[in-house]
């Protein structure tokens, strides 16, 4: 959770270079989405819906780009599953051994401001069977 208040804390003050890089907006419209559904959340891939929907009615130039991912993975986690998800996440991630936290940590904390590609989930999956 530190790692998204210092994320949020960077984009704030560093602010977007342009309006199609407004993480703090998405990541606002993230937030919200969580307070829709809160328990279990909108589902996995949902969110192209939930941003295009959201931006087209804020009239924010971002309703003609595809918006599917919130740059920051504990959000997206949270619009996907809710709460629940989201707990049971980190506690996931709490209990992982030991000797991969650190790489774990080093692609959420990427995940943070990029979404995760296939090539990393893949690295992720890999890192976490040992």
């Amino acid at each position: 959770m530190g790692v998204l208040v210092l994320g949020l804390a960077f984009e704030i003050v560093k602010g977007p270079s342009s309006v199609f890089e407004n993480r703090s907006k998405i990541w606002g419209a993230g937030l919200g989405f969580i307070v829709q559904k809160p328990i279990l959340g909108h589902g996995t891939e949902a969110m192209i819906e939930l941003y295009d929907k959201y931006f087209y009615e804020s009239g924010f130039p971002l309703s003609s780009l595809v918006i599917d991912r919130s740059h920051n993975l504990l959000i997206d986690v949270a619009v996907w599953s809710g709460l629940t998800g989201l707990a049971m996440f980190l506690i996931w991630l709490w209990k992982s051994k030991a000797v991969y936290k650190v790489g774990v940590m080093g692609i959420l904390f990427f995940a943070f401001f990029q979404p995760l590609g296939a090539t990393h989930w893949v690295l992720f999956i890999v890192m976490l069977a040992g």
